[in-house]
């Protein structure tokens, strides 16, 4: 279902965790925050917060490893903001250590630490 926002600026806030949490409620004030997550328990307490602060708040679930979801989460059809929280470095679709069949570059040691 795309929910249209015609009078509000969206801002976008993939990634529910701490980082995100404290994105929208600093950036989101006066717009329409949509948070978008693959955690839907994370995601429910999220809205549930930023709703209860008093911003207006629609969810998406997103897979960030999925180029479909990624584009059915972006068709809010309004001037958008996107702010990019979660912690998956390295996993967008296609991306080396995501999902898709490539392997997952190795840590270095913390004695090889720059």
């Amino acid at each position: 279902m795309t929910i249209r926002w015609s009078d509000k600026e969206v801002l976008v806030v993939v990634g529910t965790g701490g980082m995100g949490l404290s994105t929208a409620r600093r950036v989101g004030v006066g717009r329409v925050i949509m948070l978008a997550d693959i955690n839907q328990i994370g995601l429910e307490a999220a809205a549930n917060a930023l709703s209860a602060d008093g911003h207006q708040v629609m969810t998406q679930h997103v897979d960030v490893t999925s180029r479909a979801s990624v584009a059915a989460a972006a068709d809010v059809g309004a001037t958008v903001r996107v702010a990019f929280a979660a912690a998956a470095a390295g996993t967008a679709a296609g991306a080396p250590g995501s999902q898709h069949g490539h392997p997952r570059p190795r840590a270095r040691p913390a004695s090889h630490a720059r």
